[in-house]
């Protein structure tokens, strides 16, 4: 199905970080005013920790995550301290 969408779609799938996007709310981070947990993994090849790192400086009073010892899956690397801090967040 994915293939008859065509090869922007196809390229989009199997590797969405590269596709070229015009969708950007950074400059709109600052208008959060809610309570935000942002997660990251020192290792995530998906997720870059600058991306992280840029939404934390740009949501005032942020809580922050770093897992030091976990890539895209901290719910299966540092389940525990993951888990942990989202229950403490959300209580």
């Amino acid at each position: 199905m994915v293939a008859q969408l065509g090869p922007v779609s196809l390229k989009t799938h199997y590797d969405p970080n590269r596709i070229r996007s015009t969708w950007d709310v950074r400059d709109r981070l600052g208008q959060i005013d809610m309570p935000t947990l942002v997660i990251s993994g020192l290792y995530d090849f998906v997720c870059a920790r600058r991306f992280s790192d840029e939404i934390v400086a740009g949501i005032h009073g942020v809580t922050c995550l770093k897992l030091h010892e976990s890539g895209h899956f901290g719910y299966q690397e540092q389940q525990e301290l993951l888990v942990k801090t989202v229950a403490d967040f959300v209580s």
